[in-house]
């Protein structure tokens, strides 16, 4: 289209996604850099990194997984999600990465507090419909043992996505840039989507393409 060189001029380095002061998810996993946590959802779920929410849903929608955060919480995890969940709920004492942490169960809810820096994290599962939480018990509870403190490591992957304008070269294809790309498994779709090339075009040499770095 007109004036697309000077368009993607001044795409070039813009941030691509998450921003890092609010928390990145790469690859279904949400690392955030000042509060030093890390949490792995399940693979086949939709994380969406909301400014004001972290939530994961189920592949078919009946179910979702949110993170919640108490700056002030009061007593043992134990304690506190039977306070919150109320004695009605199955509430078990947990050590996840040397944190001190409960599980808790409801028909309907189920989920982990998680004690780390003084804070209380909760992640909570909630479904639409009473036993729409039963077929993903186990993805529910290994996201809550997932939960540890962030490695020297991962912070490496804490930084923002930028745009980047590069020059396709002969044998380029969307497949083969999106080998080593941070966007994960679904980085050949979302090459192809920003350069307008979906869902099966690919780059021609000497054309001007934007990747994510």
């Amino acid at each position: 289209f007109e004036g697309r060189s000077e368009f993607l001029a001044v795409t070039d380095n813009l941030v691509f996604g998450d921003s890092s002061d609010q928390g990145v998810v790469r690859n279904n996993r949400f690392y955030h850099a000042e509060l030093g946590i890390a949490i792995a959802f399940p693979e086949t779920w939709q994380v969406h990194n909301l400014p004001d929410a972290l939530i994961a849903v189920s592949p078919q929608g009946e179910a979702k997984l949110q993170l919640k955060m108490d700056q002030k919480p009061r007593g043992s995890p134990v304690e506190y999600a039977r306070r919150m969940f109320g004695s009605g709920a199955n509430v078990q004492r947990l050590d996840v990465d040397g944190l001190s942490a409960a599980t808790f169960e409801l028909p309907n809810a189920m989920g982990g507090v998680i004690y780390h820096n003084q804070y209380a994290y909760i992640l909570q599962a909630q479904a639409k419909a009473r036993g729409g939480l039963d077929a993903h018990r186990n993805n529910i509870f290994d996201t809550v043992r997932s939960f540890h403190a962030l490695t020297a490591e991962e912070r490496k992957l804490v930084r923002s996505l930028a745009l980047r304008v590069i020059t396709a070269r002969q044998g380029d294809t969307y497949a083969r840039l999106a080998q080593n790309s941070p966007l994960g498994k679904s980085a050949e779709s979302y090459l192809r989507l920003i350069n307008a090339q979906y869902p099966d075009g690919e780059p021609r040499a000497g054309q001007r393409i934007k990747i994510v770095e």
